[in-house]
């Protein structure tokens, strides 16, 4: 209690006294002035639909591979599961600079592909985008949609997709209506949390986005 005193709760307590007034006094002013500056304000709404952005494509990614690890059984699905969750656990400025090694401009993909075929500019020109800061927040957030989607993928009573067949829905109706339901508390979970990171995700924007 002592350690999260110091170290959070009083850090945290001053930031909030500053931005209350400080020495000047209690007041909302230092929130009214920044929320009405045209800079900031845009910049906030960039964070916000980069953000949805972000959580989109994860939830693109993620889903088809809870579906695998939740329905079906192979060879290696425990090592894969757990290689799954890597990315996460990686710091996201190394998880950035991955990105800029494989898709720069100098990066290995290119380099291989004007090496083979010749080229003398580089074919993929994602650097400094929002198409690879979109890839890699899927990449670092897609764990997240896996583990928690596919927990409960794996416990859903067969029983009630198999009556709805039987009743004569087809499987992309049965999805929709039964499964897709009893999925939501999961996905909404997960999109959640990938959101916040990718709204937090600082170190990613700065390393691929450019200044």
């Amino acid at each position: 209690m002592a350690y999260l005193a110091i170290f959070f709760a009083y850090p945290l307590g001053s930031i909030l006294e500053r931005s209350l007034g400080g020495d000047s006094g209690f007041g909302f002013d230092p929130f009214r002035v920044l929320l009405s500056d045209s800079y900031y304000l845009g910049r906030i709404w960039f964070t916000v639909w980069q953000a949805v952005v972000s959580t989109l494509l994860t939830l693109a990614v993620g889903l088809p591979v809870a579906f695998l690890f939740a329905r079906y059984e192979f060879p290696g699905k425990t090592l894969l599961k757990a290689v799954s969750t890597l990315p996460f656990v990686m710091p996201t400025i190394v998880v950035a600079m991955g990105f800029t090694a494989l898709f720069g401009s100098q990066g290995i993909i290119n380099s291989t592909m004007m090496s083979m075929f010749g080229m003398e500019e580089p074919p993929i020109r994602i650097s400094n985008s929002l198409t690879i800061i979109f890839m890699a927040h899927a990449f670092y957030n897609y764990a997240i949609i896996v583990r928690i989607v596919s927990a409960l993928w794996s416990n859903l009573d067969p029983s009630l997709e198999h009556s709805a067949k039987v009743l004569g829905a087809g499987p992309i109706r049965t999805f929709y209506h039964v499964t897709l339901p009893m999925l939501l508390p999961a996905i909404v979970s997960g999109s959640l949390l990938a959101f916040a990171f990718s709204f937090t995700s600082f170190g990613v924007v700065l390393v691929l986005g450019g200044p």
